[in-house]
């Protein structure tokens, strides 16, 4: 045990605030702390006491409010991919209708599983989809915008879940409503026997055809290569010793540019990819218990 006595500078046992010009003992009961920017393992007080400096902060928050900085931020946010998501999130996860996600980020692979088929196209109109917000003001909703991605349940009966979401245009989801495909067959079926409202519809049809009608097809194409690469065994190989994997690929070259034959790749290297870390999490695994079981013995 030492018999040193530690030295105190007593210039420093108390503060005074630069705004009240109170005195106080520096401590964090007075005064908030925080890292010193230049010193390793230090830290300083702030210049205000705690009381001074919620008042400031409470001053700064009116004028952020009142100044619009606050609603620009919050709209800068909510445009970008992650925030627009994560307000469709809040209000997924508190719907009436029921919710089978348990985080945001499995709420967010399905988009992103959904980009990878349809891009950021609407799979119902093919245009293009917008994440343009707007926040209530004086009390009015905002107009919502029909080009906007919103969430859509495939079947309006069920909850909110992986295989009942689907992310549609703001238009087509508010064309669509809550019918259900027994509703739906049975409109269709009534178009079929009735041959001047089938025509003005098939001149609807064309219309929509000849403005994304490329765009339906490359989906199709994006659809074929997804089951390729999430089913087929690129090492499998017929009689001729050719891979499957391969002619099929090849017959994709003739209808898709570069562009999206990059893309295919690189959807299936990043499955490649994901599906060698679950073999090898799985491998991890096994081996922890072995070595329990072996301890246990």
């Amino acid at each position: 045990m030492s018999l040193r006595v530690k030295y105190v500078n007593s210039k420093l046992q108390f503060k005074t605030c630069v705004k009240c010009k109170e005195t106080y003992p520096r401590d964090e009961d007075h005064f908030y702390r925080v890292k010193h920017p230049s010193m390793k393992n230090s830290y300083k007080y702030y210049s205000y006491c705690i009381k001074c400096e919620r008042e400031r902060k409470k001053e700064w928050r009116e004028q952020d409010t009142k100044s619009g900085r606050k609603k620009q931020r919050q709209i800068k946010y909510l445009s970008t991919e992650r925030g627009y998501f994560k307000e469709l999130w809040q209000s997924t996860k508190r719907s009436k209708h029921g919710c089978l996600f348990k985080s945001f980020e499995e709420f967010f692979e399905c988009w992103e599983d959904q980009k990878k088929i349809y891009g950021i196209k609407c799979p119902y109109l093919g245009i293009e989809m917008t994440r343009i917000k707007g926040l209530n003001n004086g009390g009015r909703r905002h107009q919502a915008t029909n080009s906007n991605i919103s969430k859509d349940r495939i079947l309006s009966n069920l909850p909110y879940g992986k295989d009942n979401l689907m992310f549609v245009s703001w238009k087509a989801n508010n064309a669509k409503g809550n019918i259900t495909p027994f509703i739906a067959r049975k409109y269709l079926e009534l178009i079929e026997h009735r041959p001047l409202i089938k025509h003005m519809m098939q001149i609807d049809d064309d219309k929509i055809l000849n403005k994304h009608g490329d765009y339906f097809n490359e989906v199709k194409a994006k659809e074929k290569v997804i089951k390729l690469v999430d089913r087929v065994d690129i090492h499998t190989k017929d009689e001729n010793d050719n891979s499957f994997f391969s002619k099929e690929l090849d017959k994709l070259r003739e209808s898709l540019s570069e562009d999206e034959m990059r893309q295919f790749y690189e959807v299936a290297y990043a499955s490649h990819v994901k599906e060698k870390q679950q073999k090898e999490e799985t491998r991890q695994l096994i081996k922890l218990k072995h070595e329990k079981k072996n301890e246990t013995q």
